[in-house]
């Protein structure tokens, strides 16, 4: 409740600085793809997306605004990096603009639930103008003397992101520099000047554990141009994970926008929005506002959407715990290595006493011999002492609260757990991992923190337990561990 409050703060505190004219586009589906107004997202969701968008704007002045734009982002080389390029081309009336841009962000973070990013972009801004089209009275007009219809600069764009869970806050300042555009060296008012932009955002998702698939994020977006009016956008956004999107979004004293979109085959994206025209521009202006996109993300399986694998360890910080630690896990593999001679001297043995004697028959030999299999079951596997201490392979679940798949509770008893995922998608890609190995895997839910457990074991024999993680490990060297859940 107080990061809920916390957002509603936010976007109020946003709305009420004071919106002016804009030099940078719209667009349409920033919730889609944010990177194209803040660098700091880049990477953060780990895949690799790309969008192409096609925005049209006051087509029913003359030519009205166009922009296209291309962009790709994901993870860098660098832990911990992403990058992005960006190239955009907008034509409003006689002025037209190519910029391409170069993004670098770095994301840290702090736990499961807090990280923060940082991000710059740098690019080239080709600036022109068609002078040809333009129609004068007189030809000599020293304003248009010496005027060239070409120039060139460069900008840089900053951007910073803050997410604490559900909560995700952002500030992003487009052309930092705020360059002079200048098209007549002599003329001084033959130049415009690329305006420095202040964006503010923030958005909180909400999940439902009826509609694990579902997401609903409520969105505040803030512009600030100094001397110019706010612009500020209010957005409720739903996200139905592998069919798609649908949002609302209204724009202050200017237009009401509809947002729809598609997942087709999950990594292939298609959207439109149209603007329906509000405020004091309606009595003015007729034409039609709406955007289309394109995109597709290329999986790397170890996205955030939130695909975010929960930590479960304790990171050890102090040197003299950490080399204990080590030393504990060091005894507890030495343990495994002698129970699995001891089990394979043990079927050695049985073996030779199973061999056929003259005074015995088959009949009688066959069912001897899985007698005393689960004799050794029962009596001869033991479990290192070393798997209770300092929480190593058995852990305490009791203030868990597990569901089924089908929402019923689940059973009290021994769960060998390999992972905590808080996407689907990761849940059924593990699970779909782990059948040949394990038939019976599946998952269950924890209503505390809504976050699923992929389970290859349920039983309630501790024995049988520890022998399945014995099993996983020796065959994948991955984590593993058992969860006590309500067992006395």
């Amino acid at each position: 409740m107080n990061k809920i409050k916390l957002f509603i703060l936010l976007v109020g505190i946003m709305s009420v600085f004071i919106a002016r004219t804009q030099q940078i586009p719209f667009y349409n589906h920033y919730v889609i793809n944010p990177v194209v107004i803040n660098p700091a997202t880049a990477g953060a969701s780990g895949d690799l997306n790309a969008y192409l968008t096609r925005g049209q704007r006051y087509m029913g002045f003359e030519s009205g605004a166009i922009n296209n734009t291309l962009s790709m982002e994901g993870k860098f080389a660098i832990p911990n990096s992403g990058f992005g390029i960006l190239v955009s081309q907008q034509s409003i009336g006689l002025h037209d603009q190519l910029s391409a841009q170069l993004s670098y962000a770095y994301h840290v973070k702090f736990n499961k639930l807090n990280d923060l990013s940082f991000g710059l972009s740098a690019g080239y801004i080709d600036n022109r103008f068609r002078l040809e089209e333009i129609n004068v009275l007189h030809q000599s007009d020293p304003y248009l003397m010496g005027m060239k219809s070409y120039r060139p600069t460069y900008d840089f764009n900053l951007g910073v992101k803050y997410r604490w869970d559900k909560l995700s806050v952002g500030l992003s300042v487009p052309q930092l520099i705020g360059n002079k555009v200048k098209f007549a060296k002599e003329n001084t008012r033959g130049y415009y000047s690329l305006a420095r932009h202040f964006m503010g955002s923030a958005s909180y998702e909400l999940k439902f554990a009826s509609l694990p698939k579902l997401t609903i994020a409520p969105q505040g977006l803030v512009r600030f141009v100094v001397g110019a009016p706010v612009q500020y956008d209010l957005t409720a956004h739903a996200d139905y994970e592998d069919i798609g999107w649908f949002s609302l979004t209204y724009k202050s004293d200017y237009a009401i926008q509809v947002n729809l979109g598609f997942h087709i085959l999950k990594d292939l994206h298609v959207g439109y929005s149209y603007e329906y025209i509000t405020g004091s521009f309606k009595n003015n202006y007729s034409g039609v506002n709406h955007e289309f996109l394109l995109g597709y993300t290329f999986k790397s399986g170890k996205s955030r959407k939130v695909v975010r694998r929960i930590e479960v360890e304790v990171p050890v910080e102090d040197p003299k715990l950490r080399k204990e630690n080590e030393e504990l896990k060091r005894k507890l593999k030495e343990k495994e290595e002698e129970l699995r001679k001891r089990l394979k001297e043990l079927e050695e043995t049985q073996n030779q006493d199973e061999s056929p004697r003259p005074e015995e028959t088959e009949e009688v030999e066959e069912p001897k011999k899985v007698v005393e299999e689960e004799q050794v079951e029962d009596e001869e596997f033991v479990i290192p002492n070393e798997a209770f201490e300092e929480n190593l392979d058995f852990r305490d679940g009791s203030n868990y609260h597990f569901v089924e798949a089908d929402g019923s509770d689940s059973p009290a008893g021994y769960y060998v757990v390999i992972g905590v995922f808080s996407d689907d998608g990761n849940v059924n890609k593990n699970i779909r991992r782990l059948k040949g190995l394990f038939p019976g895997a599946y998952y269950v839910k924890n209503q505390k923190n809504t976050y699923d457990y992929v389970v290859i074991k349920y039983t309630l024999s501790k024995q049988k337990a520890y022998k399945a993680l014995l099993k996983y490990r020796n065959e994948t060297q991955k984590d593993v561990w058992i969860l006590k859940y309500k067992m006395d």
